[in-house]
């Protein structure tokens, strides 16, 4: 059994602490229930991560290759 953590902090407070930066989040999205469409009782259906990460790509400025 094992267990992790993240910690979540603003950039510009990271880099004035010195901490290790391993990862930035420059975008989300949330995605709703998509009904009939669900890949099954958890999973959204497959136009509805489409448009969850087409719309988090686009927050972020990030190409998708």
């Amino acid at each position: 059994m094992g267990s992790g953590l993240v910690v979540l902090k603003c950039l510009a407070d990271a880099m004035r602490d010195g901490d290790p930066i391993l990862a930035v989040i420059k975008g989300s999205a949330v995605g709703i229930n998509d009904g009939a469409q669900k890949a099954d009782f958890f999973a959204p259906g497959v136009d509805g991560q489409v448009r969850v990460i087409r719309e988090a790509l686009a927050v972020s400025g990030v190409a998708p290759g």
